[in-house]
C-alpha cells in the first residue's frame, strides 16, 4: 500500500468514525466540527474538484443527524442553525484550502519559470 491510498483510508477511516459518533450523539449535540480533521488532513491529495465533492459530504453528514436515527424532537431553528454554522465553517474552510493550492501551484510555476531564464541567461 503506498503512501497516498494509507493516508486517503485513514482520511475517510476519521469520516466514518466522527460520522457514528454523530449519529450515536443527540441531535443538540453538534459534531460535525469534527470533520475539519480529514478535510485538512486530506487537502494535499485532493484537486479542488474533489475537495468540493468531499464538502458535500460532510455537510450533508452533518445535517444527516437532523433526520437519523431518530426524528427531532429539539428546537428544530437552534439545532439547524448550529449545524448550518458547521457547514458555514466548513465551506470557508475547503475555499481557503483550495486558495492555497492554487497559491502554491501558481507560486511552483513561477520558481520554475525563474530557473529556467537563470539556465538560458548563462
Amino acid at each position: 500500500m503506498t503512501l497516498a491510498r494509507a493516508s486517503s483510508a485513514l482520511v475517510w477511516a476519521i469520516w466514518l468514525l466522527i460520522l457514528l459518533l454523530e449519529l450515536a450523539t443527540p441531535p443538540a449535540v453538534v459534531l460535525g466540527i469534527l470533520y475539519f480533521v480529514p478535510l485538512l488532513l486530506g487537502a494535499s491529495q485532493r484537486t479542488p474538484s474533489q475537495a468540493w465533492r468531499f464538502l458535500l459530504i460532510c455537510c450533508t453528514s452533518t445535517l444527516l443527524n437532523l433526520l437519523v436515527p431518530l426524528p427531532l424532537d429539539h428546537n428544530i431553528a437552534s439545532v439547524l442553525i448550529d449545524r448550518l454554522l458547521v457547514c458555514l465553517g466548513l465551506v470557508v474552510t475547503t475555499a481557503l484550502v483550495v486558495r492555497n493550492q492554487e497559491l502554491e501551484r501558481q507560486a511552483s510555476r513561477s520558481r520554475w519559470n525563474w530557473g529556467r531564464r537563470i539556465f538560458a541567461a548563462t
